[in-house]
């Protein structure tokens, strides 16, 4: 428990019972003394007792609580805790460290750099979005610099340096960009007039849903040949002027699919077509398709590659990426179940597909409602059938003694 002490006081003594009493001083300030939860003295002086005295109160309290926070700590500079923030990142996947890096340069510091991270308050993050939005960022843009912001917030709450996450409960529209999608008619107009060496490529897009990475990270042995499926074990992309090959990010990102027997003989005609251009057969660690120089294929490559194909086939602007999403589109033409598409295209849990793809699900209402529509009629026309066929029938009123009741009479 604190305690409450004045600053300048003298002793007096009392000459008929000799007990001695403290007076306090007119310009004396008040002392708050209190143990942190370590066990070390720490004061703060006020200028009134009461101010003291509502201190100590609200320190026991938030020590009982295990919200106590250090004073000396509090002093602490955004810019020091979102470096710190920053390092606790390394485990993550290069390129959502490189999206955190930018988002933390471009936005966030601008705007915090330099302050003490306990003087940020809610209301200053809410303006700061609407700074933003004023600028004309999107939607997804904002997001990413608030939850950037959240991130370093919650790392100084969770070392006890502020009380509560100002950045958190700021309500930012969303409105998700519909990727273009192809129907099979684009896609085989798209594929013909794509170059020969990666035809096989795109149908992997459009049919297994594998995005870029993945592609350019599969290898010949991740094709299993008789059973005419692959699996997707790594990706591979280039990062800050590097190379990274790593596994999916998620469990569910290593999956098998299987492919059509066309599609497996396209496969296998590519790899001898590399043989005879290279004079070297691809072995099974090598990459299933490489870059028309015969290196690594990264991303940037498929782009070329596709913008090529859909500026020869004269069709929209699209990028390697709403292939996948074209996939997803035929799936649930096809009345695919939800968890099978999920699964298909490798995503965490079921949720995030319906997350993705649920506009694509209410373009089904129509059909559903339809449906619908003729379940009812069909089942109306039975109903009628059947109940002409009994003959029809009629409800006759009955008084309290079982007699039918007369025209015109009223039950008692």
């Amino acid at each position: 428990m604190g305690s409450v002490e004045p600053t300048k006081f003298t002793w007096v003594t009392n000459s008929s019972t000799g007990a001695r009493t403290r007076r306090v001083s007119r310009d004396a300030k008040w002392k708050a003394r209190y143990r942190d939860p370590k066990g070390r003295a720490k004061n703060k002086v006020f200028d009134r007792k009461f101010d003291a005295d509502k201190f100590v109160a609200r320190v026991d309290t938030d020590i009982q609580r295990d919200e106590w926070v250090d004073p000396q700590r509090r002093r602490a500079g955004f810019d020091e805790w979102a470096d710190a923030w920053l390092a606790t990142t390394a485990r993550l996947t290069p390129a959502t460290r490189r999206g955190y890096e930018k988002t933390l340069r471009l936005y966030v510091r601008p705007t915090f750099g330099g302050r003490r991270i306990a003087s940020i308050d809610w209301l200053e993050v809410e303006l700061f979005v609407v700074a933003l939005v004023d600028k004309g960022l999107g939607p997804k843009t904002c997001r990413e610099a608030v939850s950037v912001l959240s991130l370093i917030m919650k790392t100084a709450l969770r070392a006890k340096i502020i009380r509560e996450n100002p950045a958190s409960g700021h309500s930012i529209p969303v409105r998700r960009r519909r990727a273009p999608v192809l129907t099979m008619e684009q896609v085989h107009q798209f594929v013909d007039h794509a170059d020969e060496r990666y035809k096989p490529a795109l149908w992997l897009l459009v049919l297994a849903g594998l995005r870029p990475s993945e592609l350019c990270g599969l290898r010949v042995c991740d094709v299993d040949w008789p059973r005419r499926t692959l699996t997707v074990n790594e990706t591979q992309m280039w990062v800050n002027g590097e190379m990274v090959v790593k596994p999916p990010k998620t469990e569910s990102g290593v999956r098998t699919i299987p492919i059509p027997v066309w599609l497996i003989e396209q496969l296998a005609a590519s790899l001898s077509a590399r043989t005879q251009m290279y004079s070297i057969r691809p072995s099974g660690t090598d990459r299933m398709f490489v870059s028309p120089t015969g290196g690594p294929m990264f991303d940037h490559t498929l782009w070329r590659i596709v913008h090529n194909a859909q500026v020869a086939a004269d069709l929209p602007r699209f990028r390697p990426y709403d292939l996948r999403h074209t996939h997803a589109s035929l799936l649930i033409d096809l009345d695919a179940h939800p968890k099978a598409i999920s699964e298909r295209m490798g995503h965490s849990e079921i949720g995030v597909t319906m997350d993705v793809y649920g506009h694509l699900f209410q373009d089904k209402q129509e059909r559903l409602t339809n449906d619908l529509d003729a379940l009812v009629e069909r089942t109306r026309h039975s109903s009628t059938s059947r109940t002409e066929g009994r003959g029809g029938g009629s409800v006759i009123p009955m008084d309290g003694s079982g007699s039918a009741l007369k025209p015109g009479a009223h039950p008692r």
